[in-house]
């Protein structure tokens, strides 16, 4: 086993003849033998911390931890080098990147963008509507009942902050791209409010805006973006003195708004650091790595929990969540939303263009079965039936839409009857799933029952190239979303794009088209809400998708880490106050 460098295995061999004899020549003979290779590794952490090498200073000491965790120098040896470069160990079953045949952003991806990036506004905390916060806006006032907004940058950033200070001229950079048609950035409805942009100073912009948007905050969620001076071509020989040639713009920009950055990436392991890192000579540090550590199994992750090997397991099944509550070494934080499962129908599918075809496949599920035994594993309370692709604790949910109960025998004949509208019979469709396993499990079961009522669904192996969103190649997504604002996010869910763009919308029947615009139009946050409502039971008539269940989410934290918050939007969120107090597994099996 110390050939191989596995100490786990090496401690557990002398930990069990030391049982039957404590003082046995071959016991101390590997005692002192792993104690003396410990503190030489500590000696090396040492030196490297002189030198500045925290990150290398950590990774040394943690591996003496591994060696000889008992050993005398070693815990006020690892203490040193983990309080100045503190490691979060995270345990995951999907790195972002991971192969997959789902087309949409998986939970890895959704986490990985939250934690490399920052918006200029991002939602915060949930209440009535969603609070929003900035870490680069000091203040951002409307003038002129709202037709005007002065947005005021912060000049400074705390030694704890992972973001750099924004000026006004990144600022509107970023703007410009998403309002110039020709820009791959471009957003079609960012520009349809904003008539024009001003740089004031260094650290002020002013917008004025064509229509009052409902909320200003919600117009500016997304990352601003580092613009080097432009480049300017060489002017050839010969060339005519027409004037001095255009400068080159670069195709893409780097992220400045940036939190963490990858720095590693194998097949099992991924490692993203501090954009910006702690200066020495400060009172306390925060965490400064993070190292996403993958299982095969979610059963993996939480045996790797138990045994210390990572310290966060961003989701937890809900079979899990109670054991683990009932575990003094963890805290279990429930995030501030719920994940909502949704059945989306391709609208390039000629079949599923029958309404009666769309709701024989709603009757045909019986959703609560699939809650009860295959999501939640029979944790009670943890999920809802649904009829929106919203959660129940969203301002847009609107309460008196009741879902449809399973009914066999209805989606038997509303089938016979899409039969008959088509004059043919009924294709087989194509399903293609979150590669999440337990929401596998869950398009299985599906797929059963639809048999059961005489529909042929098919299911996509997850192991193809990723199928192409706007093409005809499949007919069903099922996919798990957490949706903030449906007022701004409704559009681009229906159209399956990430922007709304009124091309787009043609893909959608002309009473929706009309619908989206209008919400789109809103000035009234009271009249908007009440659209939304309107809308949650027009789509649930018109069974456009059929929203199965929300699902409550939950994270568990090892308790040496500080300053999460208490009901969080995402996995990092507010990363960069935690602290995280040196601890590692002393046990061995």
């Amino acid at each position: 086993a110390v050939g191989d460098e596995d100490w786990r295995r090496a401690r557990h061999f002398i930990a069990r003849l030391g049982r039957r004899e404590r003082q046995h020549a071959i016991v101390v003979k590997w005692q002192n033998d792993l104690a003396a290779r410990a503190d030489r590794l500590i000696a090396s952490s040492q030196a490297a911390a002189v030198g500045g090498r925290h990150d290398e200073a950590y990774a040394i000491a943690r591996e003496a931890t591994r060696v000889w965790p008992t050993g005398s120098n070693v815990r006020p040896g690892f203490e040193r080098a983990a309080r100045r470069f503190q490691q979060l160990q995270v345990g995951v079953t999907r790195l972002a990147g991971d192969p997959t045949v789902f087309p949409l952003a998986t939970a890895a991806e959704e986490r990985e963008r939250r934690l490399v990036t920052t918006d200029l506004f991002e939602i915060d905390r949930l209440g009535e509507s969603p609070h929003y916060r900035t870490r680069f806006f000091e203040q951002w006032e409307p003038a002129d009942l709202g037709r005007e907004a002065v947005f005021t940058l912060r000049q400074s950033r705390s030694y704890w902050e992972s973001q750099p200070v924004v000026t006004a001229q990144s600022v509107v950079a970023t703007l410009a791209r998403r309002l110039d048609p020709g820009d791959p950035a471009y957003d079609e409805r960012l520009d349809s409010y904003i008539r024009s942009l001003t740089i004031r100073s260094p650290f002020q912009v002013h917008v004025a805006f064509d229509r009052v948007p409902l909320r200003t905050e919600m117009m500016f969620t997304f990352p601003a973006e580092e613009f080097p001076e432009p480049v300017r071509d060489e002017e050839p020989a010969g060339a005519s003195d027409s004037g001095p040639p255009e400068p080159a713009v670069p195709a893409s920009a780097p992220l400045l708004t940036r939190r963490f950055v990858r720095h590693d990436r194998t097949d099992d392991v991924a490692v993203y650091r501090r954009a910006f890192p702690e200066p020495d000579g400060v009172a306390e540090f925060h965490a400064a790595e993070v190292v996403e550590r993958k299982y095969d199994t979610h059963d993996r992750a939480v045996q790797g929990l138990l045994r210390g090997e990572v310290s966060v397991l961003p989701h937890v099944e809900s079979r899990d969540v109670a054991r683990l509550r009932e575990d003094g070494r963890f805290f279990v934080q429930e995030y501030a939303l719920p994940y909502v499962h949704l059945v989306q129908f391709n609208p390039r599918s000629r079949a599923l263009r029958q309404r009666e075809f769309r709701r024989a496949l709603a009757y045909g599920l019986d959703r609560r079965k699939i809650l009860n035994d295959l999501v939640l594993g029979g944790a009670a309370g943890q999920g809802r039936i649904v009829t929106a692709a919203w959660s129940t604790r969203s301002y847009a949910y609107n309460t008196i839409v009741r879902p449809r109960e399973c009914d066999p025998t209805q989606a038997l004949a509303l089938s016979l009857a899409a039969k008959t509208a088509l004059k043919a019979e009924l294709p087989e469709l194509k399903l293609v799933c979150d590669p999440d396993a337990t929401m596998r499990r869950a398009a299985a079961e599906m797929i059963r029952q639809w048999d059961i009522a005489g529909l042929k669904v098919a299911l996509v192996p997850d192991d193809g190239p990723p199928v192409d969103l706007q093409s005809a190649e499949w007919d069903i997504l099922y996919r798990r979303l957490k949706m903030v604002e449906p007022v701004t996010e409704l559009w681009p869910l229906l159209v399956l794009e990430d922007r709304a763009r009124v091309e787009s919308l043609a893909s959608v029947p002309d009473w929706l088209r009309q619908k989206l615009i209008a919400l789109d139009d809103e000035t009234n946050w009271n009249a908007a809400v009440r659209q939304l409502h309107d809308l949650q039971q027009d789509l649930w008539g018109e069974a456009l998708w059929i929203p199965l269940f929300e699902v409550d989410d939950f994270m568990v934290v090892r308790k040496n880490i500080r300053g999460l918050a208490a009901a969080p939007m995402h996995a990092y969120h507010k990363l960069e106050e935690w602290i995280v107090d040196p601890w590692y597994p002393t046990e061995t099996p």
